[in-house]
């Protein structure tokens, strides 16, 4: 069974708090649960749980969302569907083999796509609403939870306020086109940042390079190999930024659009459409490659193959809104690329390992 959820799955994650968590979820005949294994700072063994969300209800009918430390304690999230098809999150909180738990209820008839984050006492479930199945998204949901009572403080569902993200979910997605909640962030009054980022599902023939037939000439050898094998991968491109305030209530939503994406033909292509998010002075904050031409009243992110075309930005997206893009520097003037997923944070600190022509270099950036 464990083997069959590692093999599998992809919800395997290690958590930090005070000790590390291996966590996956595992199928174990008509039932589902969450399996957690905990480690010390060394990675010796501490113990290790299956977690059940309800054994009454069908694997079919539960859904392993989330797991999450925070100040010692784990906290399990699931969507449940009960017998009467009523549909809802369950939030379990586990601490020294003991656990407690929190139903949140699902309007019916809805669908969500969220993500999850802890700020301090809250326990914040955020994303897109629909009441069609997969696509026609129509606004964004919010749960906050207190974590320290286990209750539901605010639960609200707001509709697009900005015209261009409204338009981006009429009808259902085609052509394996869709969006990931990818980020979500809390700032020093409790808002809450939410990022979501389209994609297409583009496909990659490799070989396989194992040979069913051979001939000989000119002194080598040649193979006639197998049929190439598909690979699916996303391409990801336009962005979706909103804030919520602590209560649920949608302040603003806007769309950041990349250009030029869809001419991306591998993951290996010199181009680099990811970002890199994070918060800073009480502000969100995006790392990014391309060019924005800010002569222009629409602010575009095109991508190009041509270095000298494009610069490393910070876009800074300020509190109402309102986005600014500050070039760090150009990518003319580097020998390598520093794709802007490759960032890592430590506190006012930036750090990025770029590569290209068969050269590495490593970037510090002082916030």
């Amino acid at each position: 069974m464990l083997y069959s959820a590692l093999k599998n799955d992809n919800s395997i994650s290690v958590n930090h708090d005070k000790d590390y968590l291996l966590n996956f979820p595992v199928i174990d005949d008509k039932t589902a649960y969450t399996y957690l294994e905990y480690f010390d700072s060394v990675l010796n063994p501490i113990s290790s749980h299956k977690i059940y969300p309800d054994k009454n209800i069908h694997r079919k009918n539960t859904t392993f969302l989330n797991v999450s430390l925070y100040n010692n304690k784990t906290y399990i999230l699931h969507s449940l569907i009960d017998e009467e098809g009523s549909n809802y999150y369950q939030l379990i909180e586990f601490k020294d083999g003991k656990t407690r738990d929190l139903n949140l209820p699902i309007q019916e008839g809805l669908y969500q796509l969220i993500n999850v984050k802890i700020s301090k006492e809250n326990y914040i479930i955020s994303g897109l609403f629909s009441k069609q199945k997969k696509g026609a998204f129509e606004g964004f949901s919010y749960y906050n939870v207190n974590l320290d009572t286990l209750e539901i403080t605010s639960n609200k569902l707001s509709n697009f306020i900005n015209e261009d993200a409204r338009k981006y979910f009429i009808g259902f997605f085609k052509n394996n086109r869709s969006i990931d909640i990818k980020d979500i962030f809390i700032d020093q009054d409790k808002n809450t940042y939410l990022i979501g980022q389209f994609y297409s599902i583009r496909k990659q023939y490799v070989p396989v390079g194992i040979p069913i037939a051979s001939f000989a000439t000119a002194g080598f050898t040649a193979f006639i190999t197998y049929n190439p094998l598909s690979i699916s991968y996303k391409v990801y491109d336009d962005i979706l930024i909103s804030k919520i305030d602590s209560k649920g209530t949608l302040i603003w939503d806007n769309i950041f659009e990349l250009e030029k994406t869809e001419k991306i033909k591998s993951k290996s292509n010199k181009k680099d459409s990811s970002y890199y998010a994070f918060l800073q002075n009480n502000q969100l904050n995006f790392l990014m490659n391309g060019f924005i031409n800010l002569d222009k009243d629409r602010l575009i992110m095109k991508q190009d193959k041509r270095n000298s075309k494009t610069n490393f930005y910070n876009i800074i997206v300020k509190p109402d809104g309102t986005i600014i893009p500050k070039i760090i520097f150009s990518n003319a003037d580097s020998d390598v690329l520093f794709r802007a997923e490759g960032t890592v944070k430590s506190n006012n600190t930036i750090f990025n390992l770029g590569q290209g022509n068969m050269k590495k270099q490593l970037m510090k950036l002082s916030l």
